[in-house]
């Protein structure tokens, strides 16, 4: 077995402006594992710090003191014997991806099918809109609905609660009702601001609020769901942390759905395990990613057809996000991805 990685850089098309600041391009490593065939798995590590995961320079030298001895038989064993990377999320996610698409080549067969045996034919997915101002944002929605997609998403929480709700208010005008609408405030809002700013656009009929108050504010997030106020509500960053995941599933279903972003818990495995816990509390999950590359992006999407949720759709739409990247099997078409049937991850 042989493990080496390089050094990328993705641009984005514009600059994503999120509650933790903007984002301009992904930096990290694309990952290649061969076995003495001379068969080949991929994985991609981009880390993003401002979301709770290691440095660039961190995951470097997780992959450098890495030794890769031999190639696992069970998803049971790849999980042991990554055990070492737990402290590097991103970093164990790309390994792990390496390691499922080789066990997937191997077999012959995709990368979802070592997980479950059947997978809906397709799956929908969100656009998440970006734009400078007003006009842009909706630009770029009108742009996302003709393009086929029922479902958008905008980010919230980087400017004032009454500009925002102006801005959707006007979003929602412009779409009209039957599109879907749901925002992400990554965390930005206190319990008070979430409360009083949900309610003044609770006559939107959005779809869903992702993470509304800081992730280590389990309770505030619990106490919001409990109030009822007419928009269902989503944990995302809260889930980087295992205590803040457990207060938050303990007791029965205290939250709509989870964001899982592979890229950030680890890998596909604990974000299967993670997603099959809360299927036990008639909680869905949604699977997104970290604004990945095509391997990373092929993952996530390999984990939504495993899962099976399609009463949610996906975050798997980074390619409108991208320079260079429109077109390939995972881009969206009419909203929708279509199940790869190729062995491994099924991209070039």
């Amino acid at each position: 077995m042989r493990l080496y990685f390089e050094h990328c850089v993705l641009k984005l098309k514009r600059a994503l402006l999120t509650a933790h600041g903007h984002i301009e391009q992904r930096e990290g490593f694309r990952i290649f594992l061969e076995d003495e065939e001379g068969s080949r798995g991929r994985g991609e590590i981009f880390p993003l710090p401002a979301f709770g995961t290691e440095t660039l320079s961190q995951a470097a030298q997780a992959l450098l003191a890495l030794k890769v001895a031999h190639m696992p038989g069970t998803l049971e064993a790849l999980e042991e014997a990554l055990m070492e990377l737990e402290a590097f999320p991103c970093t164990r996610f790309g390994v792990e991806v390496a390691f499922l698409e080789l066990m997937a080549l191997q077999k012959a067969c995709p990368v979802w099918q070592l997980f479950s045996p059947e997978a809906p034919s397709q799956m929908a997915c969100y656009a998440l809109i970006n734009g400078e101002d007003v006009m842009a944002l909706e630009h770029a929605a009108l742009k996302a609905v003709q393009a086929g997609f029922s479902k958008l998403k905008f980010k919230v929480g980087a400017a004032s609660l009454e500009w925002e709700a102006h801005c959707l208010g006007r979003l929602r005008r412009s779409v009209g009702e039957e599109v879907g609408m749901r925002i992400d405030a990554n965390g930005a809002w206190s319990e008070m601001e979430a409360r009083v700013f949900l309610r003044g656009v609770s006559m939107l009929h959005l779809e869903l609020c992702e993470q509304p108050v800081p992730a280590k504010n389990v309770h505030a997030l619990c106490r919001l769901h409990r109030l009822n106020l007419g928009i269902p509500l989503a944990a995302d960053e809260t889930l980087l942390d295992r205590n803040n995941t457990h207060a938050l599933l303990e007791g029965g279903a205290q939250i709509d759905a989870l964001v899982l972003k592979p890229a950030a818990m680890g890998g596909l495995i604990p974000a299967m395990q993670l997603a099959m816990r809360a299927r036990q509390k008639n909680i869905s999950s949604i699977i997104t990613t970290l604004l990945d590359g095509p391997i990373g992006r092929a993952a996530a999407a390999h984990l939504a057809f495993a899962l099976g949720e399609t009463q949610q759709a996906h975050g798997l739409s980074s390619p409108e996000l991208l320079e260079g990247f429109e077109g390939d099997f995972f881009s969206p078409k009419e909203g929708k991805i279509l199940l790869p049937q190729k062995p491994g991850l099924g991209i070039g």
